[in-house]
């Protein structure tokens, strides 16, 4: 079980370190990619289903502002990144049945960012195995991108929770 673990450690480590798909265009400021995955949209900040998820209600959080690490977020951008995070911990709660969840950020192409644009990855976790997890990071470079039906069932799972909530977005689901 040790010998399983730390070659999952070692794969996952090679896997975020090296990963890393340089790109000029940042996806998180293309208004296609954050319209096909949008299930949150404020002034402020972006909420994305990810296209390539982990696990179910997999989610990306993103300020607007395009800027590359933590640190050079305003105490204010942190602020409403925290709040946004709680909302889409408490809208996957009801539409995935999540208990616990992984916030997962990196900071520099060195730890595996592979977007130049400050994101947090929210991952939810249902009771049950923790190796669970762990073996889906394993296998995640080689799962496939979800279809657009897919991608749109999970958002609106999550928007129909959200608005349980009473809580507003200007999310717009017009085609651009």
């Amino acid at each position: 079980m040790i010998r399983v673990l730390l070659l999952c450690a070692l794969f996952a480590i090679f896997y975020f370190v090296y990963q890393v798909t340089p790109s000029s265009d940042c996806p998180f400021c293309n208004r296609r990619v954050v319209h096909r995955q949008k299930y949150y949209e404020d002034d402020k900040a972006i909420g994305l289903y990810c296209y390539k998820p982990i696990i179910d209600g997999h989610c990306l959080i993103i300020p607007k502002r395009h800027v590359e690490r933590f640190e050079d977020l305003t105490t204010s951008e942190m602020v409403h990144m925290q709040k946004l995070i709680k909302k889409t911990h408490k809208a996957s709660q009801k539409a995935f049945g999540a208990n616990s969840y992984l916030l997962l950020q990196k900071n520099g192409k060195e730890v595996g960012q592979s977007v130049p644009h400050v994101h947090f990855h929210y991952i939810p976790k249902k009771r049950g195995n923790p190796m669970d997890l762990l073996l889906r990071f394993l296998f995640a470079p080689l799962k496939a991108q979800i279809s657009s039906k897919e991608m749109n069932k999970k958002i609106k799972s999550i928007q129909d929770s959200w608005e349980k909530e009473g809580w507003t977005s200007t999310v717009n689901r017009a085609v651009i």
